[in-house]
């Protein structure tokens, strides 16, 4: 159920009751968590760091009241005020981070909730689940171990913030010490980029080019929706609900304004509003006109906006030039992590130039991975690759591709992949070959319980060529992922940034340009990987790890050209 359970948990992320967040949906931003008094100083004792009894006397000293928990804590506090007053702070500080947080912390995932799910009364704390899965697998050990995870928390926020107070351009009490969006990983980059260039514009893709959004469903509504949502929210899509017409969207609205509003939908990883071609975020502009739709009610405007593409056929690349499929594979009860290899024979009688490959698996949930060179790849949120404009992937005469596949699934039942199918559509001229390479280290190992462990691969370009595209792959035990460039002159180029890994949102990051990569050129993926117990989506703390089946990986994908 692991495998299941991180999928579910992404996916119905919008599939609750009525929001219940209990914050002002701006203030779930992480980067903007303001952690307020809820506990006074005068509702604390100094000396004992317990609640302080309402019945007891109070006192100041410096200004600040305190309350007390026993009679003689007045008197133990005012022989020496230096040895309580810190302690005091931090411990009220870590209190009020607790409170504050645990309302919008699901303790089943460690994740930020968007509301909709349930509120639990536990351990003195509000929590409140992200979707209605945790309503239904919470166990009996997620709530202390979630309070564990947010006590470290908040011990980490008293120092990031000196002492529990608010620095200038410091927004967020807990943006260092939960560092969940990649955010702050993304802006910097944007920033040090913005200073190259001087300006940037978002990028516009061509099916929003000379548009102008209005506020109504015709208006620019429905085709936002068709071209950011609908890929997942569809029949036969990754997500649980349809946005395939007006009337589905607005079933959804509570949590569609808070997903909107967090940023957390559509998903992309590695933010990056100038570096990629493929983004799959909501710009600013975008953001604003929806949400502006949605304070006024949904309005369709003058005619009802019809969707342009064919979003019923399960091909988003259009009708494939041509099909291949696998023999039916059997999974045998034992098995739980598998990797199998395969071989289809292509049998054209001449070399072909592929324009756009797409992989549809039998099953989402059992399929975790699949690289076919010419005839594409398939990860979780990526199934589909276009080539460049100029470039296509060669297929060579009579070549037999090999295909790779990793499957995961439970024990003690047979599993069966016997649908899984590969479509390429051919470029009508032949273009400059698209290389791809893989950068994995296979020699990874991570020992039980422990965090903060760095691994890195690396691949080195041999003669002079051109970065497209990169695809990190790693698992449940990743937390931040980082593929950078290092050009012979000794420049650093940032291809990919994601501080809060999530296993199952694996994109493929097209470059909005071809980076230039010199002979020599460096191309270096590192992440950082949490063994321990604190990582609520590890499988097993208690074991060391290795790279492959059953364990974990270190992999990047580059596409790449060479002059």
């Amino acid at each position: 159920m692991k495998q299941i359970a991180l999928v579910s948990c992404v996916a119905l992320l919008l599939a609750g009751t009525p929001a219940l967040a209990q914050l002002a949906p701006d203030a779930v931003h992480l980067g903007r968590v303001k952690i307020s008094e809820i506990q006074k100083s005068d509702q604390l004792d100094p000396v004992t760091l317990e609640t302080a009894d309402p019945a007891l006397a109070t006192w100041k000293h410096d200004g600040v009241t305190y309350g007390a928990s026993a009679a003689g804590s007045k008197q133990k506090f005012m022989a020496d005020p230096t040895l309580f007053i810190k302690p005091a702070l931090k411990k009220r500080w870590e209190n009020n981070f607790l409170k504050q947080m645990s309302i919008i912390w699901c303790p089943v995932t460690d994740e930020v909730s968007a509301g909709g799910g349930l509120l639990w009364d536990e351990l003195g704390l509000d929590w409140e689940s992200c979707c209605q899965f945790c309503n239904e697998t919470k166990t009996d050990e997620d709530f202390p171990r979630g309070l564990e995870n947010l006590q470290k928390r908040a011990a980490e926020s008293f120092i990031l913030t000196k002492n529990g107070t608010y620095q200038e351009g410091f927004t967020s009490a807990v943006f260092g010490a939960i560092d969940l969006t990649g955010e702050g990983w993304g802006e910097e980059e944007e920033s040090e980029e913005a200073a190259e260039t001087e300006v940037q514009a978002e990028i516009i893709p061509a099916w929003l080019a000379g548009k102008t959004l209005k506020p109504t469903w015709d208006g620019g509504i429905g085709l936002l929706f068709e071209y950011r949502c609908v890929e997942c929210h569809r029949t036969g899509g990754v997500a649980p609900m349809d946005f395939m017409s007006l009337g589905k969207v607005k079933q959804w609205s509570e949590n569609l304004k808070a997903n909107i509003e967090m940023r957390t939908m559509p998903p992309f990883p590695a933010g990056g509003k100038h570096k990629y071609a493929n983004g799959k975020f909501l710009t600013q502009h975008e953001t604003d006109v929806i949400l502006e739709w949605i304070e006024a009610g949904y309005p369709e405007g003058e005619a009802m906006y019809k969707f342009t593409r064919n979003w019923r056929s399960p091909w988003m690349i259009g009708q494939p030039d041509h099909e291949f499929e696998l023999p039916e594979v059997v999974l045998a009860e034992e098995e739980a992590e598998s990797v199998k290899e395969f071989e289809i024979e292509t049998s054209f009688d001449e070399d072909k130039w592929i324009a756009a490959a797409q992989i549809i698996p039998t099953d989402s949930f059992l399929t975790m991975a699949v690289e076919a060179g010419p005839l594409g790849s398939y990860h979780p949120g990526n199934s589909v690759k276009i080539a460049p404009k100029g470039t296509a992937w060669l297929l060579k005469k009579g070549e037999k591709v090999k295909v790779s596949i990793f499957y995961t699934k439970e024990p003690e039942w047979e599993e069966f992949d016997d649908e899984t199918r590969f479509g390429i559509k051919f470029a009508e001229a032949p273009g400059t070959p698209i290389l791809t390479d893989r950068m994995g280290n296979d020699s990874l190992a991570i020992p039980a319980g422990k965090a903060g462990v760095e691994a890195t691969s690396e691949f080195t370009f041999t003669a002079d060529g051109q970065i497209l595209a990169v695809t990190p792959v790693a698992r449940e035990r990743a937390k931040k992922v980082n593929i950078t460039a290092v050009l012979p002159n000794g420049d650093k180029k940032v291809l990919v940034n994601i501080g809060y890994w999530n296993a199952m949102w694996q994109f493929t990051y097209e470059l909005s340009a071809p980076l230039a990569a010199p002979k020599g050129t460096v191309v270096t993926m590192n992440v950082t990987y949490d063994n321990s117990a604190e990582n609520a989506k590890n499988p097993d703390a208690t074991v060391d790890v290795k790279a492959g089946p059953n364990g974990e990986l270190l992999e990047g994908w580059i596409n790449y050209t060479l002059n």
